[in-house]
Order: C-alpha cells, then structure tokens, then sequence
C-alpha cells in the first residue's frame, strides 16, 4: 500500500506512470522548469560547435537561437546524424567572443531545430553565462507597478516597472503613441521626451531634498562617443525586451530611440 501510494505522489510530479522509462526526463522537466529564454539574431554570433564523429575534427557549426541559464536551441542544419531525445552531446559554446566546452541533453528535436539542457556546467561557464543574462536578469527581477497606484500624469498613462536592485522604467503613452521615459539600469540612466533619440544622463550640482530628505541633483546630459552608446543601449534593449507584459508596439517605440 505505502508503495501505491508513492507511485500516486511520483505520478503527480512528473505527469506520467511512475513505472514508466520516461520518467526520468519527465521528472527533469518537473524540478527544473524551463527557465525565460534570450531570442538571439544571427548578427550576435552565438553558435555551438557540436563534436560528432561524422562531422569531423572541426565539429559541425550550428547556430544558436535562443538560450538560457538551462538550456540552448540550435539549429542542427538538418543533418543527418541529429541527436535523439535523451541522448547527451558535447561541444565548444561560443559566447560573447568566449568558447566554453559544455556538456547538453537532448530534450526536444523538431525538424532543424533542436532543444537541450545543460548538463553539470563548469563554475566558469555557468559565471560567463550568468554576466551574460543580466539584462535578462534584471527584467525578471522588475514588478510592474498597479495603475491605481501610480500618480495621473496629464500628458498620458502611466506605467512604471521597479526592482528591489534599483532598476526602474517609467514611461507615459498616449493612445498607443510612447510620449517620454525615464530608465535606471545597471547605474546607467536615460530619459526620452520626444527627442530624436533618448539621452544619456548623470547627476550635476545639489538642487535641494525630496520629502522624504534624500538629496536631489540637477540632471545633465552625459556626452557619449556612437561606440559608448552602442555600448550601452545594447544591454537596454535586451532588458526591455524582457519586461513581462510590456506592450509590443510601445516596445518598438522605445528601442527605436536608442539609436
């Protein structure tokens, strides 16, 4: 009977037979879910060297899709010798200008592409590929804010996301049109008004105190070379891009004046 009921228990984690040889997997996909996955465009340049013994000493280049701090989807090519679900492949991840050996399992094979999970990372990868994920990171972290409890502001409707790390992105729309911004992430802030494109800005001289006694500053424009802008409105985009439930076409909007 006690074990019966186990069977019951095992059955109700993994979502299938506790006799069944899925199991495993089953139960693998139950503990550890499938974490928010980073949609990459080919310009990024994140590919994985899978080491097959039909493919040569060089490997067989396939490019990643999309990945996360459990797993990878890549494009296999449609080569002929795919993996098969189960099965654990090895390889050389290239990351950010960085080649990491990595250990995958198979977890899903539809066509080309191909779903996988890390299996045991190396403390340097999994530190690499957490510094990578930040931005995807600290979107995770962000609450959005109820609407009743934000201010009305005049020019529009509110919607404000924070973060107990100090991120925070506030913006205003107006009948689907983006009308200002405000961001801090990472140290870094940016305010839109209906510019060209957002600015870049840091703290100048003391103006005063808020209510609440924390000392404010004049905010200034900070001058930036095209290739520091770049430099930082790429983490932006991402971290954006990750908000949940931000909507789309307001989205496009605010990427759009990073430029």
């Amino acid at each position: 009977m006690a074990w019966d009921g186990l069977k019951k228990v095992l059955k109700t984690i993994v979502g299938g037979s506790a006799d069944s040889q899925s199991a495993p997997l089953s139960a693998a996909k139950a503990i550890f879910p499938r974490a928010p996955r980073v949609n990459l465009s080919p310009e990024l340049r994140v590919w994985l060297n899978w080491n097959h013994p039909e493919a040569g000493a060089k490997g067989h280049e396939c490019h990643v899709t999309n990945v996360s701090v459990t797993g990878v989807a890549f494009d296999d090519g449609g080569q002929s010798f795919s993996a098969s679900i189960g099965k654990t492949i090895t390889g050389q991840l290239h990351l950010d200008g960085n080649s990491m050996p990595v250990s995958l399992m198979v977890v899903h094979h539809t066509g080309a592409r191909v779903g996988a999970r890390w299996v045991a990372l190396e403390p340097s990868v999994q530190k690499a590929l957490w510094e990578w994920l930040k931005p995807e990171k600290a979107a995770a972290e962000c609450n959005r804010m109820p609407e009743q409890m934000l201010r009305a502001e005049l020019d529009g409707s509110p919607c404000c996301y924070q973060s107990n790390a100090g991120n925070e992105f506030f913006l205003v729309s107006s009948e689907g049109k983006l009308v200002r911004y405000t961001l801090s992430l990472f140290g870094v802030s940016m305010e839109y008004s209906g510019a060209a494109a957002a600015r870049f800005v840091g703290a100048g001289r003391q103006i005063g105190e808020t209510r609440r006694g924390s000392t404010t500053y004049q905010e200034v424009e900070m001058k930036l070379s095209d290739a520091e802008r770049a430099l930082h409105c790429e983490p932006i985009a991402r971290f954006l891009k990750a908000l949940p439930g931000l909507d789309a076409d307001i989205l496009s909007q605010v990427v759009s004046t990073l430029r």
